[in-house]
């Protein structure tokens, strides 16, 4: 008789152990999903910020045509003067530079003016990027907001609007 009413007993102990790995993995679930979304949100913040206070100083020079570098973007990768926030700089401009590449969004910086040529290891932003992509609107001719294009042609000025598809 002990062994019939046990097995009721360890039936109902599998399927409490079982609904509690379940909780739990659920949890888990749930906790990287929110992860996830706040380093999107904390992403985009931070990329909004840096492109809205691009300045249009030059990082490089083609001196035997006489131009500056302020701005070049293609699909993969762009580089921009900006000033970094408070928390993370020394002060001043610095070259920052964003990239796609082997599915991670990658963030290097440099101060502009800097006797330094010390390579700094990017800073990865997100990861786990499946696709993704930049592109860039300008004015035209006419003085009207052109389409959208994955390269930038004129790296003398900087773009109206830049955009990050992943």
């Amino acid at each position: 008789i002990g062994l019939v009413a046990a097995i009721p007993l360890w039936m109902i102990m599998a399927i409490a152990v079982g609904g509690i790995r379940m909780s739990r993995k659920a949890a888990e679930s749930g906790a990287r999903r929110v992860e996830a979304t706040n380093s999107i949100r904390v992403t985009q913040e931070f990329l909004r910020k840096q492109f809205s206070r691009a300045l249009p100083l030059a990082f490089a020079a083609d001196r035997a045509e006489g131009r500056n570098f302020v701005f070049e973007g293609d699909d993969r990768e762009v580089t921009f003067v900006a000033p970094m926030p408070g928390y993370l700089s020394s002060g001043g401009p610095y070259v920052q530079a964003l990239s796609i590449e082997r599915g991670e969004l990658r963030f290097l910086h440099r101060m502009l003016l800097s006797d330094e040529d010390d390579e700094v290891e990017p800073v990865v932003l997100l990861d786990r990027i499946r696709r993704g992509r930049f592109e860039y609107r300008g004015i035209d001719e006419q003085g009207r907001l052109s389409d959208w294009d994955d390269e930038w042609e004129d790296a003398s000025r900087t773009p109206m609007m830049i955009r990050l598809s992943l």
